[in-house]
């Protein structure tokens, strides 16, 4: 980043911590806090802040390019890690693009779609859904980047370990399931002609109802059934067969036995193995495992500026994820705008702030919030 396009960033997130306060987390005198400065060669830390006035002076003071906050509470957060003496955790979950599939052939703005869409279904499905949190009892904040994190500060687990968070993260990912007890296997026993029973065992679907991962057992058929149900019989052998494992006659096979919209008792081992396929590539959460597994991560700071784009790193509720556009509430307002001369760096096409950019390399004058994101971003830089 060039001197130019850092004076300009310092001094647009100069003006905003002058006039805004950090939104400082529980306990936050049991935090520490650390940070990356324009043109710096390291993280600062171990910060420490008593009173959130101390910490807006340190802001609009040092206006750092990014700021974070520790998941741990520690006796002293102040003195190096060795001496700080752990208290316990919050349970944070970050999702952002680097764990959804496809996103590297995304726009930015399909990106962070993909990635809200992502982590409601983290959220409901499985904090509230499994672990039964009550939705506003996470807390839930927009990274100002590329993704979101969810935050539990339930005094019953803060003091899990990493290897026990560990457990919640593969309750999420689907990891280790045991599809024996997910659909268990049965004795089936049929009477041949001669009267002789043959006894075979075959797997049965989870009961109507089910929670947990059997629940979602059903929900794979069921978006199974649905997408076979507007297809051809030759389209739908031919999207049977991407399943690993299904040949010709076997699609053929699951068609006949998918064709009972009512699926009861015994299902074949074909349709077990597309059912275990279905339910890690859709019904399992995505997210950053080490991040939940880590007892002392540090994690973005809400009420902060995201040093690549400007946007403002958000605390929200649930209800209010599903009106929140990054594009559009991301970008802030600060004191004394500017029009911004800037030389665009490479070609440009997207919705940002209430405006719609099409822009060519080459001069540009833009808005502060706009040319904030492009600069931070490396697709422009500050003139002048």
């Amino acid at each position: 980043m060039t001197e130019a396009s850092q004076r300009f960033l310092r001094s647009y997130f100069g003006r905003y911590y002058k006039d805004h306060a950090p939104a400082l987390p529980r306990r936050f005198a049991r935090r520490e806090f650390g940070f990356f400065h324009f043109g710096g060669s390291g993280m600062q830390r171990p910060v420490a802040f008593a009173t959130v006035a101390e910490a807006q002076a340190f802001l609009a003071r040092q206006v750092p390019m990014h700021a974070y906050y520790s998941s741990a509470y520690y006796q002293d957060p102040s003195v190096p890690m060795a001496q700080k003496k752990w208290m316990g955790a919050d349970l944070v979950f970050d999702l952002d693009a680097d764990h959804v599939k496809g996103a590297e052939n995304m726009t930015y703005a399909e990106m962070l779609a993909k990635v809200k869409d992502e982590f409601r279904k983290l959220i409901d499905r499985f904090l509230v859904g499994q672990l039964g949190y009550a939705a506003d009892a996470i807390g839930i904040v927009f990274s100002g980047g590329r993704g979101y994190h969810a935050h539990i500060s339930d005094p019953r687990i803060v003091s899990l370990t990493s290897t026990e968070r560990r457990e919640i993260v593969d309750l999420v990912r689907g990891l280790n399931l045991d599809y024996n007890w997910a659909m268990p296997v049965a004795v089936v026993r049929e009477t041949e002609a001669e009267g002789r029973v043959h006894e075979t065992l075959a797997h049965r679907l989870p009961g109507r109802g089910s929670g947990g991962w059997r629940g979602l057992v059903r929900e794979a058929l069921k978006l199974l059934q649905g997408r076979l149900a507007g297809m051809s019989d030759p389209d739908r052998i031919k999207y049977l067969r991407t399943f690993g494992g299904v040949g010709a006659r076997k699609a053929q096979e699951l068609v006949q036995e998918l064709s009972d919209p009512d699926i009861r008792g015994v299902v074949s081992n074909a349709l077990v193995s597309v059912l275990q396929q279905l339910c890690m590539d859709e019904m399992a959460g995505e997210l950053d495992e080490p991040v939940t597994c880590d007892v002392r991560r540090l994690i973005r700071l809400p009420g902060t500026l995201h040093g690549k784009t400007g946007f403002v790193v958000k605390r929200m509720t649930r209800d209010e994820l599903d009106g929140f556009e990054p594009l559009r509430d991301g970008p802030v307002a600060v004191r004394d705008p500017q029009a911004i001369r800037c030389e665009i760096l490479k070609p440009v096409n997207i919705q940002l702030g209430g405006e719609s950019y099409s822009l060519q390399a080459g001069p540009a004058e833009l808005p502060e919030p706009d040319a904030a994101f492009f600069v931070g971003r490396g697709e422009a830089k500050a003139v002048g």
